[in-house]
């Protein structure tokens, strides 16, 4: 992977929206890497799934994009911060931003994605590509940094008719102020059991999908959804309306 374009090469690309790295990009000892994508007239995506990207604490990818960025990603090793997609005006005050992230299919030994930095960013759109043909299709979703992310949707392009996408397990996130997580668009089972702690103090709504959603929420005055899976529900103190789906779900209060 190169660091940012030359002139030459800038003046030789028009007329693509997707800039794409193949095969395994290690950062760890690449002394840094900058990819600017507002210098690319109508190039806003960027793909990076067909193989494992390792970035570093001293050796940074950072990718300079606009607003609605996606990116396209698999395998990534090394830490969140590390991947520090920086959205233009992002952290100017009264923007509200979007970055897309699009997770390539896992096999059935799944995937582990250390996550990325997306500050000032308010609105995070998960998209699950993959078919789940073994139990072992989960991907893992480290950590999403950033303190202003507010709303987290999940939904499943995979193509194959009668089959649930692959699983998605989001581990943590910076964020305390999460005020909308909807995955009710997601065929896959949902595991956010570790952000009970992420969302805003008022309370938020959170909707499950149509697989086996686990869920955990600690306090505010919470709506829930679960869904039609068989679901897990954790919850401690607060309020909260849960309504479940066709399966048979398991909620444990305390507090």
């Amino acid at each position: 992977m190169g660091n940012d374009f030359s002139t030459a090469q800038l003046a030789q690309i028009s007329g693509f929206e997707v800039l794409e790295y193949e095969s395994t990009q290690n950062l760890g000892s690449a002394g840094g890497i900058t990819v600017d994508l507002t210098k690319l007239t109508g190039v806003n995506t960027l793909k990076v799934d067909t193989g494992t990207v390792t970035v570093a604490s001293s050796n940074t990818l950072i990718v300079k994009a606009l607003d609605g960025f996606t990116l396209k990603t698999g395998t990534v090793t090394g830490g969140a911060a590390y991947f520090d997609v920086q959205v233009a005006n992002a952290l100017a005050g009264g923007t509200n931003n979007t970055v897309n992230a699009v997770f390539a299919n896992a096999t059935s030994s799944g995937y582990t994605n250390a996550g990325f930095q997306i500050k000032g960013v308010e609105n995070l759109n998960i998209s699950v590509a993959g078919d789940e043909s073994a139990s072992g299709d989960v991907i893992t979703l480290s950590n999403i940094t950033g303190t202003a992310l507010q709303s987290i949707k999940v939904t499943s392009t995979n193509t194959t008719a009668n089959t649930v996408s692959d699983s998605l397990t989001v581990t943590d996130v910076e964020s305390t102020i999460i005020n909308n997580f909807d995955a009710s668009a997601f065929t896959g089972a949902l595991n956010i059991s570790g952000l009970s702690d992420n969302y805003m103090t008022a309370g938020a709504t959170i909707k499950g999908g149509t697989g086996a959603d686990a869920i955990n929420i600690s306090g505010g005055s919470n709506t829930i959804t679960g869904g039609a899976g068989v679901d897990t529900v954790s919850l401690t103190a607060g309020t909260t309306t849960f309504t479940g789906g066709t399966g048979a779900d398991k909620i444990t209060m305390s507090g």
